[in-house]
């Protein structure tokens, strides 16, 4: 009676000039982490590593030229059989000998890959015009520009609020898998009615890769730019929060009202502030909301806070910064950063 091996899965998650890493895993679930490193490119010794998620072990050496294939295998023999990934030794260390013998001629496949994207993303036409016996190509929108960082643009009959974080994601289209560190966005789009603005569609989108975005039917332009520098802060939108929103769906954002989104602000802050005078929560909760649309004024006020020792100024600072799009909590800080806040 025979028994089955488990199949296991390889991955190649990253390939650069100095690094090649594959994950190993068993139903979809990672174990092991392999490596090999090398000081410079075109060096022929190299370094290879392997890490065991499970147990946190580590295991290092070192093949010399010429060595490499047989190297390969009795480095990483031993750890591997360690996380039950015995099956696997030949198949990793005949494609590790791939890689290494290849790593120059793939590097640089890589790169020409991406540079080719990004060109004929540029260059993609959004639509044509026949004009006599030819064509014309209209490679950008009409002047509408959204930032890649996330911003608000009114186009009249609609409104479009984007956001960005950033996240690591693989790229389904690379052949080898890599995983990087990129921006991913959420553009939420209204309508303008009779009955003010309402939510029309939520979707996601790659500021980096997607040269403009549909709205309302006209395309939209999205501008590129250097990467925003991002203050320490614990209110920046992360990959989570946009996978709850898209989790919720359009139904269930599209029954979420502005009246209840003011009724559970103005009741946290209630929870967590003591103002006398109750009016004064209304103006906190109308400067948490503003924060969220700030693109749409040519100037916004500053809320200062003021009062004794001891009379709640930080807690009450805390409190609407915790609520604020983008919020940043900076303590005793100095004239330098000023700059940075007033962005």
């Amino acid at each position: 009676m025979s028994s089955l091996l488990p199949v296991v899965e390889v991955e190649q998650v990253k390939l650069d000039e100095r690094e090649i890493v594959l994950s190993l895993g068993i139903d979809r679930q990672i174990l092991a982490l392999v490596g090999v490193k090398r000081k410079r490119r075109n060096s022929r010794k190299v370094k290879i590593y392997v890490h065991l998620l499970n147990s946190g072990e580590t295991f290092a050496y070192e093949c010399l030229p010429g060595k490499t294939d047989s190297c390969f295998r009795d480095s990483i023999e031993e750890p591997l059989t360690h996380a039950g990934l015995s099956a696997a030794v030949d198949t990793i260390a005949r494609v590790l000998g791939e890689l290494v013998n290849e790593w120059d001629e793939r590097v640089e496949a890589e790169r020409l890959t991406r540079l080719g994207e990004a060109l004929t993303q540029q260059y993609k036409p959004l639509f044509t015009i026949p004009s006599g016996d030819g064509f014309l190509e209209v490679l950008a929108s009409d002047g509408f520009e959204l930032p890649e960082h996330g911003a608000f643009i009114d186009l009249g009959d609609c409104v479009a609020i984007a956001e960005t974080t950033y996240a690591y994601v693989r790229d389904s289209r690379a052949e080898s898998g890599l995983a990087r560190i990129e921006p991913v966005g959420l553009i939420a789009i209204y309508t303008r009615s009779g009955e003010g603005l309402r939510l029309s569609e939520v979707k996601p989108f790659a500021p980096k890769r997607d040269h403009a975005i549909t709205v309302c039917g006209r395309p939209v332009r999205v501008k590129r730019a250097a990467a925003a520098v991002v203050v320490g802060s614990t209110t920046f939108a992360d990959a989570k929060v946009f996978e709850a929103v898209l989790e919720m769906g359009d139904s269930a954002l599209k029954g979420i009202s502005w009246p209840s989104v003011a009724s559970e602000i103005l009741d946290r802050l209630r929870e967590s502030v003591y103002l006398k005078d109750e009016r004064k929560y209304y103006v906190l909760a109308s400067y948490v909301l503003m924060t969220y649309f700030h693109d749409v004024f040519t100037a916004i006020p500053f809320l200062w806070l003021y009062g004794p020792y001891g009379s709640g100024k930080t807690r009450t600072n805390v409190t609407i910064t915790y609520m604020s799009r983008r919020g940043v909590i900076i303590l005793q800080h100095q004239p330098a950063c000023i700059g940075w806040l007033m962005l």
